[in-house]
């Protein structure tokens, strides 16, 4: 397997990047298929969170750092990653389940409050709900 050079404009920060990996292109496409970066992707992430409204779901990656043994969730890139607390429990049809709670700050300095949940042992997504407290 060869490495693969990709250059391309990113439609967001308009900056030039070039992106070299034996797997990924370095930009995600959006819902116009206009070519995002990696990083503008990460701040997409971030105000999409802060933008959600209470009750309602997005979904990110649930994922344990095994240097640190700290868990976090994050987007497909890793440009966004939160650290979160997690408590496992079990599922009736999932056999385990995985609960994780973090807070972001809005603009006026307000927390906002996040909850997800991960079902099972054979997946990282993670379904986020802006919660009230």
């Amino acid at each position: 397997m060869s490495e693969h050079t990709t250059i391309f404009i990113c439609a967001q920060c308009g900056r030039t990047k070039t992106h070299t990996s034996f797997v990924t292109t370095g930009y995600g496409v959006d819902k116009r298929n206009r070519k995002i970066c990696f990083a503008c992707c990460g701040r997409n992430e971030m105000q999409q969170l802060k933008n959600l409204p209470i009750g309602k779901r997005t979904s990110l990656y649930l994922t344990l750092d095994s240097a640190t043994n700290q868990y976090y969730v994050g987007n497909w890139p890793g440009t966004f990653k939160r650290t979160v607390s997690v408590r496992k429990g079990r599922h009736n049809m999932a056999g385990t389940r995985y609960d994780t709670w973090f807070d972001l700050r809005n603009r006026k300095g307000e927390l906002l409050h996040y909850h997800g949940v991960q079902y099972g042992e054979f997946t990282q997504i993670c379904h986020i709900t802006r919660t009230k407290q």
